[in-house]
């Protein structure tokens, strides 16, 4: 996505790299010349790109540019719609994003009408095993089965070590990841441990105590109820 936008010609030269193959050659120097991964400002430029893109669109394409607009995380669209209408939609999301030179790939639905609308290369190879197998995709942190159109969670392999640490408690609650907020009940009590951390006066590296060591292996055992969670990826309830 990043190597899709071009830099203004004034930031090239923010962007510059000097390289040589051995120490035997002379210094070559390079200028890149579309947002760099990796620098800070990389993910806004991304982001900023697809809604200026929305608006150039609105007239011409409004239901692409709405869903650019809201339903994007990044370089990944989450969205859903009727058949009919979804047909429309990636219709006009396609010819949005390649006028920008973006070109959507790994299209997945549990409709196989709007599936044949999408060049089978561009397709997901799963999204049409997933139709009749309880095969998955993952999906902003959650992980959707087009064969029953639900979502659910996966829980981690975490690492079996008896010390647990500060930087291990934040590092664990960093990889609860849930952008839409589906099990934020669970992660804000991951989050209230870390504040209580920062009362005690432990070191990052230093083996937290007893209790606390405890408490945080009891949470992270109690995460294996997550497995058993499913949420109806339609969860509009209907309109009287």
């Amino acid at each position: 996505m990043y190597r899709q936008i071009r830099l203004h010609p004034d930031d090239f030269p923010l962007h510059r790299i000097r390289w040589r193959s051995s120490s035997s050659e002379p210094l070559k120097t390079f200028e890149l010349t579309t947002v760099t991964y990796g620098t800070a400002s990389a993910s806004y430029l991304a982001t900023r790109c697809l809604l200026e893109l929305s608006k150039q669109g609105a007239n011409e394409f409004p239901l692409a540019a709405k869903i650019l607009s809201k339903d994007f995380y990044m370089d990944d669209m989450l969205t859903g719609v009727d058949v009919e209408e979804g047909k429309d939609l990636c219709r006009q999301l396609r010819r949005l994003l390649q006028s920008a030179g973006f070109n959507l790939r790994k299209w997945a639905s549990n409709s196989p009408a709007i599936l044949s609308t999408i060049p089978p290369d561009q397709r997901d190879h799963r999204a049409v095993i997933a139709l009749d197998s309880p095969a998955t995709i993952k999906t902003h942190g959650p992980i959707w089965e087009p064969s029953t159109d639900l979502l659910h969670y996966s829980v981690l392999n975490w690492s079996q070590t008896t010390n647990i640490t500060r930087r291990t408690v934040l590092s664990d609650t960093a990889k609860l990841f849930d952008p839409l907020g589906l099990i934020g009940p669970v992660i804000v009590l991951a989050k209230i441990f870390v504040q209580s951390l920062w009362r005690t006066s432990t070191s990052w590296d230093n083996p937290l105590d007893e209790y606390h060591q405890q408490h945080w292996l009891e949470f992270r055992s109690s995460l294996q109820g997550l497995v058993s969670i499913t949420i109806p990826r339609w969860a509009t309830p209907p309109i009287a």
